[in-house]
């Protein structure tokens, strides 16, 4: 409970158009239209108490007063408003209807919509020029509506026997994870419904209207599928990508290039959202593939040059924070139930397994014993040199992300590369093949290496022939 009975108004759900300064606001940018506003994030829960603002200036559009939640920033949402026309014109608007003009104002007037004894009554400068028959519904909060591009509330300010910090706003969510319905307290502000790409269905469609809450700017981010959405775009963001719910499309490439497989023919499309089918999967990271926080570890910094650990100015060794990467596939949603998207009793679609490619394996196995032969010592502590001067974190072919390059460093002297992948925890294919061609390059470029890699040409040009059904990555094609 706030125990000071007048306070200056504190903003929450501020349009994205709206410069906030202290207790007062103002739209400086967008379109002439009643988009914009904000509400203070103080309520007058019960009895009496007021609001009482400055125009400021007479030469723009826009309403201020009390409201009962904010499911808008539409005028109509505002329950006692004082309307400030531009022309220094006076107006009672309640709930979007008029309920009079009472002359004019000035710039530096006092206007209040105050709460007495259970009737709300309008003054300027203190004098009384408007009852209203409306009886108030609590809680009440300091809402505006915004007009014109330059238009403003200044020194805002809220008073009541009862204020309380704003009520919380719960957001019900679908199997599928996207907002289907916001609430406030028991009341449904706003409601949304999706395409099954993402585009929203609003008012006037089928038997949806604004009455029921479709179509209200209620400025909640998280929208469609898990992401949150960006008012100003429109585009969904998630943890990499930006998605565009019109188009269905990512608006850039997968950054993992190994996601690419034969396999699967969908995943050539790189800007492809959840392969064609929203309908069962959902794509909250935008990657295909992600860090294993949850693995993160520091390992030491090993110089390239002797194989020495790196060490600072008071002898300690040197590290760096290394992580697996994780495969994040386009992920079926689960289980029905309430808010949240969470709870069980839904029942998914399950998509067909495919069946394992025993001869991919099999060509995997060829090409790793075919890079791994020989001894490798020299040429690890090499590969571990050029990938710290990368950057540590990325592999230096082509860029791509595998965190376990610093292991791969620290685990240079084993002399084995398995061992070295193994103690960088590499994560799979995805880290093995960059790092195994790293190695095979490393030896071509070696005088030493020159005969041993003639020969692992033809190892691999063998393990093409055997295997021709394999897809043959260009990590490590021959010839």
């Amino acid at each position: 409970m706030i125990t000071s009975d007048l306070q200056n108004a504190a903003w929450t759900n501020v349009s994205p158009t709206i410069q906030v300064t202290g207790n007062s606001i103002q739209k400086v940018s967008g379109t002439n239209l009643s988009d914009a506003g904000a509400v203070s994030s103080q309520t007058i829960t019960a009895g009496d108490g007021y609001m009482e603002f400055t125009p400021g200036e007479t030469a723009t559009w826009r309403m201020c007063g009390l409201g009962n939640t904010d499911s808008s920033a539409y005028y109509g949402d505002i329950e006692y408003a004082f309307f400030v026309a531009g022309g220094g014109t006076l107006q009672i608007y309640e709930s979007g209807n008029l309920r009079g003009s009472f002359g004019t104002y000035a710039a530096g007037d006092r206007l209040k919509v105050a709460v007495e004894g259970g009737v709300v009554k309008y003054y300027r400068n203190g004098t009384l020029i408007y009852t209203s028959t409306v009886a108030p519904p609590y809680p009440l909060q300091v809402d505006t509506s915004l007009n014109t591009v330059n238009a403003g509330v200044y020194n805002v300010v809220i008073s009541g026997t009862r204020l309380t910090a704003s009520p919380i706003n719960y957001v019900l969510q679908d199997v599928q994870g996207s907002t289907r319905a916001v609430m406030s307290g028991t009341s449904v502000i706003a409601r949304h419904d999706f395409l099954p790409f993402g585009e929203e269905i609003g008012a006037g469609t089928g038997l949806r209207t604004t009455e029921q809450g479709f179509g209200v700017v209620d400025k909640i981010r998280q929208r469609y599928g898990l992401t949150e959405r960006d008012d100003a775009t429109g585009l969904d963001h998630t943890w990499w990508r930006k998605y565009e719910n019109f188009s269905g499309r990512w608006t850039s490439p997968d950054p993992y290039l190994g996601s690419m497989t034969i396999a699967n023919p969908q995943s050539f499309n790189r800007y492809g959202y959840v392969q064609n089918d929203p309908i069962n999967l959902i794509d909250p990271t935008g990657l295909y593939w992600g860090i294993d926080f949850l693995s993160c570890h520091d390992v030491p910094i090993i110089d390239p040059e002797n194989g020495e650990f790196f060490r600072d100015r008071n002898g300690r060794v040197m590290t760096e924070t290394v992580c697996n990467l994780v495969w994040v596939p386009d992920g079926p949603f689960g289980g029905g139930g309430g808010g949240g998207g969470g709870g069980g009793g839904g029942v998914v679609p399950k998509k067909p397994t495919p069946k394992p490619n025993n001869q991919q394996q099999e060509f995997d196995d060829c090409i790793k014993k075919a890079l791994t032969s020989g001894s490798i010592k020299p040429t690890l502590k090499a590969v571990a040199g050029v990938a710290l001067t990368a950057g540590a974190a990325y592999v230096f072919i082509l860029g791509i992300p595998t965190i376990g390059a610093i292991g791969l460093a620290a685990a240079a002297t084993s002399g084995s590369l398995l061992g070295a992948l193994d103690r960088a925890k590499a994560g799979g294919q995805a880290a093995l093949a960059p790092a195994l061609l790293g190695v095979y390059l490393m030896k071509k470029g070696s005088e030493e290496g020159r005969a041993q890699a003639a020969a692992t040409d033809r190892k691999i040009k063998d393990c093409e022939t055997k295997y021709p059904n394999a897809q043959h990555s260009p990590f490590y094609s021959c010839c």
